[in-house]
């Protein structure tokens, strides 16, 4: 299954500051977090393989995005597999050198989708209980769970539905598990997708209404 990724894409002038954490405690559960990281301050020479050369080493890197004005590299949107890995560069790359020009990393934005990716869950969680924990955000369409890694995508008819579920879910616990939440970027998701994703990794789904 192929899976299209996007990075965020905003206006062409972005403020730094907007996407830097506003605090010192930069983990997986920082209420900015996402698996996009923001890179500010670029050289004007700085190439795609440069980003890559330099941040691969935090994890597996699934898209990078150079935001030019009249030809010449600002700033550059980097998406990891994980909100991890992006946790990672912010503390060992903020403000270190890249040529002449000391970076500013923070966390970049999600483009809203209608599904929540979530992960760290229990296994003794059920479907039906996610159903009806995520139900009270919205109507959900489809609740599909992998119980061996601990992940689950939850599905909605609508972005807001989606974006309610991790604004009020980030860094609580589910299950008696803190878990880590937040927006699939991937465009709008259908159940095309969650029916090709439930059959490649063999796991459960529920379309239990709520």
């Amino acid at each position: 299954m192929q899976i299209e990724v996007t990075a965020w894409i905003g206006p062409e002038t972005e403020s730094e500051n907007e996407f830097r954490p506003l605090d010192e405690r930069i983990d997986e559960f920082h209420p900015k977090a996402t698996r996009t990281l923001f890179i500010g301050n670029l050289e004007k020479t700085t190439t795609y393989h440069d980003l890559r050369n330099i941040f691969q080493r935090f994890g597996e890197i699934v898209d990078i995005d150079i935001k030019k004005v009249n030809g010449v590299p600002q700033y550059a949107f980097l998406q990891y597999s994980d909100i991890a890995s992006v946790c990672k560069a912010i503390k060992k790359m903020d403000g270190e050198y890249l040529g002449n020009n000391r970076l500013k990393l923070g966390f970049g934005k999600s483009m809203p989708t209608n599904c929540v990716w979530l992960d760290g869950l229990s296994s003794n969680v059920s479907d039906q209980y996610l159903t009806r924990h995520f139900c009270r955000y919205g109507p959900v369409v489809k609740v599909v769970f992998d119980r061996l890694k601990g992940m689950a995508l939850v599905l909605y008819n609508e972005i807001e539905y989606a974006q309610a579920a991790v604004k009020e879910t980030k860094g609580r616990k589910i299950g008696g598990n803190k878990i880590k939440v937040w927006i699939l970027q991937i465009g709008k998701v259908s159940l095309h997708f969650i029916t090709a994703w439930k059959n490649l990794v063999k796991i459960s789904e529920t379309s239990m209404k709520c």
